[in-house]
């Protein structure tokens, strides 16, 4: 939080800079109408910036405002605070800036970050309440909190917040779900511990996710709850380097276990059998029939199987990484659409994520060459809007692929014995996608699958 001082007794320009203050900069002002009370109030209190008047009128008097307070500046012992004067005046020793008394909030809210010497990063730092929000999830692969963590008490009147777990206490994910059991949605740090907490959280957190030795049972909980935080780290769409750190290592332990696997049924039933998110379910069984079926399409070399494979895992992990609903992400069509009971906001998401994910994987560092383009058009539309009525024959083969693969993992995750069989669910798909194209990645997941699935596998 930035105190400011300002000093001035118009009361219209007290009214623009205060509100100009407290919205571009969070700031706290405290305004004093002369040089006498400034002065007093500087002996007692820490300031930031002053902001003064070069000339204050007081009835028939006019005080030289500004150079009083420069005065009073240059002979304090310690280091002064940076000022700005409204107006012109001079005076040596001393460092200041002025502006204009006809200035523009736009003109004075560039020049108090120049002063202060305030970046990008600052300002957002400054915007924020005084206490950050942290939802409960994101402690889920922590061992110990490296900051005081709060929680936020009182429905009516100002809000308070009481201290829950403190620094360098040790809890596991069955303290957090306990608090989740008692109805509490979210945490808050301190905005000043933000940064360290956001530091440990990823620290922690990929030390899970490459930790060895672990049951499939362990490794897909693990890769669960981390999918969560990246959904969380990326809905406001900005790739931020805390988000590259953690989708990073997510995705490799995805395929580690996919890769380390002996036996796919194994960590089928163990992702079938995760309480996480539809979404990372469905990620995580893309990524396990892509690493099978990809060889059986001939495409080439080992090095661009492992390509291939590499840019498979990227799209199934973001294509869907904006819904953070089940509801929203099993909607498939235009009827369900329609059909749905969403708001208008939550419709238009569902309508346009395909486009708005191919957005961010474009700010990713690296991505897979043409990841971007599968992921627009993976409901079989090129502009990633909406869904697609009939699967054509002019997308890439990649895509195609995804395609299937994702009707087949969203298929087998709502798969319901005894009315539904993988042999029937194989004749859907010849059914909704019968173009040629379409029917040889179907073969190729068929022969893959057949002899892994039997009709009604567990659940």
């Amino acid at each position: 939080m930035i105190n400011i001082l300002l000093i001035e007794n118009d009361p219209g320009t007290m009214d623009i800079l205060q509100h100009a203050l407290s919205t571009e900069f969070g700031a706290v002002v405290f305004v004093e109408e002369s040089a006498a009370e400034a002065i007093k109030f500087l002996k007692d209190h820490s300031i930031r910036l002053i902001i003064s008047r070069d000339k204050l009128e007081h009835g028939d008097q006019i005080e030289n405002t500004g150079h009083k307070i420069l005065s009073y500046l240059y002979e304090m012992s310690e280091k002064p605070p940076p000022i700005i004067v409204m107006g012109e005046v001079e005076f040596s020793g001393i460092e200041f800036e002025t502006i204009s008394t006809n200035f523009k909030v736009d003109k004075i809210t560039t020049l108090i970050k120049k002063v202060m010497g305030l970046s990008k990063e600052d300002m957002e730092q400054l915007k924020m309440p005084d206490y950050i929000s942290i939802p409960l999830g994101h402690f889920y692969l922590m061992n110990v909190s490296p900051v005081d963590v709060y929680i936020k008490i009182g429905k009516k009147g100002p809000k308070q917040f009481v201290k829950r777990i403190l620094k360098g206490d040790e809890f596991d994910k069955s303290v957090i779900e306990r608090y989740e059991k008692d109805g509490l949605v979210e945490f808050f740090v301190p905005k000043e511990d933000r940064i360290l907490f956001m530091d440990n959280l990823m620290e922690q957190s990929i030390a899970k996710l490459k930790s060895g030795d672990l049951k499939e049972e362990e490794s897909v909980e693990i890769i669960s709850d981390a999918y969560e935080i990246n959904q969380e780290l990326l809905k406001d769409m900005k790739v931020s380097e805390h988000a590259v750190k953690m989708c990073r290592a997510s995705m490799e332990s995805m395929v580690a276990t996919v890769q380390n696997n002996k036996k796919m049924a194994t960590l089928l039933r163990a992702i079938l059998n995760n309480k996480g998110s539809y979404a990372y379910r469905h990620s995580h069984l893309i990524c396990l029939f892509g690493y099978e079926v990809i060889p059986k399409l001939q495409w080439g070399s080992l090095e661009q199987f492992q390509q291939n494979y590499e840019k498979l895992v990227f799209v199934a992990f973001f294509h869907d990484i904006l819904l953070a609903e089940d509801r929203l992400i099993e909607i498939e069509s235009k009827r369900q659409l329609y059909d749905a009971d969403l708001s208008e906001e939550e419709k238009q998401l569902v309508s346009n994520h395909a486009n708005l994910a191919s957005t961010i994987v474009q700010q990713y560092p690296k991505s897979p060459n043409g990841a971007d383009v599968i992921i627009r058009q993976h409901h079989g539309q090129s502009n990633g809007v909406g869904f697609a009525e009939s699967y054509k024959i002019g997308l890439s083969a990649m895509s195609i692929l995804f395609i299937v693969l994702e009707y087949f993992a969203g298929r087998i995750i709502k798969f319901e014995s005894p009315k539904d069989s993988v042999p029937g669910i194989f004749q859907e798909m010849e059914e909704k996608f019968p173009l040629s194209t379409y029917r040889k990645a179907i073969n190729a997941l068929k022969e893959t699958l057949i002899s892994e699935v039997k009709e009604n596998p567990e659940k």
